[in-house]
């Protein structure tokens, strides 16, 4: 991407998340059930570590499934930090970005020593050392039973938030402030030069990129940012357990990242809405909702391998091109 693009870049991909901001910040006014406002709520929580995902898969063009364990990192910190009365939300979302950070940091220095399907099998195992970890440290976790989390989520100035209303608005501003943060990294010499070593890692180095550098350092951001989420989902669910994250939530998260699109800023927001709400909106029993979703899945992955957003907006632009008329030679 040259240096003059990225001012068009930066205007398109911030003009998707102003207009995805005012849809969804309208959507309660439409009188919604609670339950599907919770199902959003988790949605827009779920396209938080798709997001940071996107940084490391959509730029870097590294896939991980780990983000479920950094997922899960977030929010029991936020769980076990509100149980000790040692951790309020707005010091928890911190020092869990952070230990996610470096938890991500720590498998890296070991995964990206490899490539490809390779560096996928180590973030599966990883996930999955988590999950067991967090079922047999009873003494700190609750094993199976998971951690209950009673600390109500206070605003500085405006007090306590006891509505769902008032939650689905704070998981809106953490997205869009998490898409806006990705945004600018991907606009940033950071985000060209992992664009560099993602095409030619050969070339980059020989430029003097560090590599292993900068896809170490597109981890850690990624680890971040579901790290942080996770404690938003912790105190949204008012309990987290084992089995909520690890390689299964991982792979959740890469889906939800290629429906939606990797390279869009709203693509893991879309691709989050879609997952989570889909099932709701086929009403079936629950196993034939579940065939039906998964080929629907598997549809729109193979249809559009760069994922929705980016296939409807070349519709759309092409829609656009044809509507205006040729102009008339001139004589």
């Amino acid at each position: 991407m040259s240096s003059r693009a990225v001012p068009s870049v930066f205007r398109t991909q911030t003009s998707s998340l102003l207009a995805a901001a005012v849809v969804l910040g309208v959507l309660p006014m439409f009188g919604i059930s609670n339950q599907l406002l919770q199902i959003f709520t988790l949605a827009l929580l779920f396209a938080i570590p798709a997001v940071g995902l996107s940084l490391l898969y959509g730029e870097g063009g590294q896939m991980s499934v780990a983000s479920g364990a950094l997922y899960g990192i977030g929010a029991y910190v936020a769980a076990i930090g509100a149980r000790e009365h040692v951790l309020t939300i707005w010091l928890a979302l911190p020092v869990a970005a952070l230990a996610a950070a470096a938890a991500a940091t720590l498998v890296g220095l070991t995964a990206l020593r490899v490539r490809g399907h390779y560096f996928l099998i180590i973030t599966f195992a990883f996930a999955e050392l988590w999950r067991i970890t967090m079922v047999n440290l009873r003494s700190l976790t609750g094993g199976n039973q998971g951690v209950m989390v009673l600390e109500p989520v206070t605003l500085p100035g405006i007090g306590e938030i006891e509505s769902l209303r008032a939650f689905y608005f704070l998981a809106l501003a953490a997205t869009l402030i998490a898409a806006l943060v990705v945004v600018l990294l991907r606009c940033s010499t950071f985000g060209r030069s992992l664009r560099a070593v993602r095409e030619n890692e050969r070339l980059a180095i020989s430029l003097g990129l560090n590599a292993a550098r900068v896809r170490l350092v597109a981890f850690a951001i990624s680890g971040a940012l579901a790290g942080a989420a996770g404690t938003l989902y912790a105190y949204n669910l008012k309990h987290v357990g084992p089995d909520l994250f690890g390689a299964t939530a991982g792979i959740q998260i890469v889906l939800v990242l290629l429906i939606g699109g990797a390279r869009s800023a709203v693509g893991p927001l879309i691709g989050a809405l879609l997952f989570a709400a889909l099932p709701e909106f086929v009403s079936l029993d629950p196993i034939t909702t579940q065939i039906v979703y998964g080929f629907a899945l598997i549809a729109i992955v193979l249809v559009s391998p760069e994922g929705l957003v980016p296939r409807i907006a070349g519709w759309l632009a092409s829609a656009v091109r044809w509507s205006q008329p040729t102009a008339a030679p001139r004589s």
